[in-house]
């Protein structure tokens, strides 16, 4: 991504360029700038951008974004089609651990086979693209989920598939973003939020804690 003359923002992925700014008509004298140089086809205003179906209302400044046909199609894939849904994204008790356990008084790791490591990381990476995207809400999920992704067992993978039915409940949900005129803030306010868990590592008691600002 790059911004151009006049403020105009572009993007640019493979071959596909994304162009952004609120006058149309900056945009339209770009694309001709472009087209002197380069064989391009204009696709008009975009409705779909890297498995995103993206909608707008002009006349009231709205659009949304979803991922429904991206997430109905990752289910098809892991033959989860006819699954039952939940509006539950992660049991509130989740507690995972690794895959070790104690014997001649150390830490044991099993290893599992190499099947299950690639089924599970898959899963991983197609959760993370839909976080990325439309979905932060299940960010926290995905991210203690993706600690186990060299070395999965049977619990990482049941828990992970609760997210799946989580997403098969909401796959129509969207992002709704509309333009509003701001009042400039004189002073800015900041955040924190800090949480911890004493104890909370199954495998080695260990203390863990998380942060968040706000400006």
């Amino acid at each position: 991504m790059f911004i151009h003359d006049n403020d105009i923002i572009i993007t640019i992925y493979v071959n596909d360029l994304l162009i952004l700014k609120s006058n149309i008509f900056d945009i339209k004298a770009l694309k001709l700038q472009f087209a002197e140089r380069f064989q391009m086809k204009d696709l008009d205003s975009i409705k779909w951008y890297l498995e995103m179906h993206i909608t707008h209302d002009k006349a009231e400044w709205t659009f949304w974004i979803n991922q429904s046909i991206y997430i109905k199609r990752v289910i098809e894939l892991l033959s989860m089609s006819d699954c039952s849904s939940t509006k539950t994204l992660m049991h509130h008790r989740c507690q995972l651990k690794k895959n070790v356990y104690w014997k001649f008084k150390k830490w044991v790791e099993y290893q599992a086979i190499s099947e299950e490591i690639e089924s599970y990381q898959s899963i991983i990476e197609t959760l993370m693209w839909v976080v990325c995207q439309t979905r932060s809400k299940i960010v926290y999920a995905v991210s203690k989920y993706s600690k186990y992704s060299m070395n999965s067992t049977l619990d990482h993978d049941l828990t992970v598939k609760q997210t799946i039915h989580y997403l098969v409940e909401t796959a129509q949900l969207r992002l709704w973003y509309k333009f509003f005129k701001v009042k400039r803030v004189e002073k800015a306010e900041f955040f924190e939020y800090i949480d911890s868990a004493h104890a909370n590592c199954l495998n080695f008691q260990r203390f863990i804690f998380n942060y968040m600002f706000f400006l």
